[in-house]
């Protein structure tokens, strides 16, 4: 189900924001939320990536699977032009961030080793689907180990 985590979360935060760059996905977060009554909730149609930039998405075989990097491993022809946005975007815009959970992919590798001491400063928390297949987990984890975490 599309936002699912959101929507959990949601009981328990003041406020979730939540990134959802896939169109379609994007809509069936909208509606989960709007039939949960998630009010605190902040949907925004947008990946996250290491600066804000034009990227494509590619078609995964699943709702989950949607990836904008390895786009030979997906099983559709399907690809979308959307737009991203940064860590440092969404602390610009909402400030301080106590939960940061991440499922983007393989792009967690990506958004991660790119972020410098300003940014972790306001990240209280990481939780992170890592995908092997993309990087170096024992290279992020020292780098997040470096960086307080």
């Amino acid at each position: 189900m599309c936002g699912l985590f959101s929507l959990v979360a949601s009981t328990f935060a003041k406020e979730v924001i939540s990134l959802e760059p896939h169109p379609v996905n994007f809509k069936l977060l909208r509606l989960n939320l709007e039939i949960n009554n998630a009010q605190n909730v902040i949907p925004i149609n947008k990946a996250l990536w290491s600066k804000a930039e034009p990227l494509t998405l590619y078609e995964g075989g699943h709702t989950g699977a949607h990836t904008v990097l390895n786009p030979q491993n997906v099983r559709s022809d399907k690809k979308f032009n959307i737009s991203s946005m940064s860590l440092g975007d969404i602390i610009d815009k909402f400030g301080e961030i106590d939960l940061l959970k991440i499922d983007i992919e393989g792009g967690e590798f990506e958004v991660l080793s790119k972020l410098d001491g300003a940014i972790f400063r306001n990240i209280k928390n990481i939780v992170a689907e890592c995908h092997l297949e993309a990087g170096d987990v024992n290279q992020l984890e020292r780098f997040l180990k470096e960086n307080g975490y």
